[in-house]
């Protein structure tokens, strides 16, 4: 499924532009899953390019042992996908972090296994404020309250 992560990471190791190909071929057959998996790739693209290396062995290494799926948390109800206008805080607490708000239209975000999701730490840097935080599906708080078809 992993089809462009690295082989130290437990994916294929493909070139983006195979990746693209394989990602391709599969929506002549299913764009659903192929759907599902460029959603997924997505997700793991932010921790490949901002992740330490034990954060990507922890994450991406997770989910490629076991055929997990992840999702992009991106889109906020009063923000849509703008995210100069992101409403979602993170605060530090100690060594982690609280996360308040709520994201919108999350393609997979009732099944991920993994939520790559996107809050500011800081208001005053705008956009340079905004973090990605991997979050394991069973962490506690986190709630689907409504799903919805367009």
């Amino acid at each position: 499924m992993y089809t462009n992560i690295p082989k130290e990471y437990g994916g294929s190791g493909m070139s983006y532009l195979e990746h693209y190909i394989v990602t391709e071929a599969l929506n002549y057959e299913c764009p659903s899953i192929a759907q599902m998996i460029t959603i997924s790739h997505l997700a793991t693209g932010a921790i490949l390019l901002g992740a330490t290396e034990e954060q990507k062995k922890k994450f991406i290494g997770d989910m490629t042992k076991s055929y997990r799926s992840s999702c992009f948390c991106l889109t906020e109800p009063e923000a849509g996908s703008d995210a100069a206008m992101m409403q979602t805080v993170a605060e530090k607490k100690g060594d982690g972090y609280v996360i308040n708000g709520g994201k919108r239209y999350i393609t997979n975000g009732k099944y991920a296994d993994l939520l790559c999701l996107f809050a500011t730490i800081d208001r005053s840097l705008g956009t340079k404020g905004i973090c990605c935080f991997a979050i394991p599906r069973s962490t506690p708080g986190i709630e689907v309250v409504k799903v919805e078809c367009v």
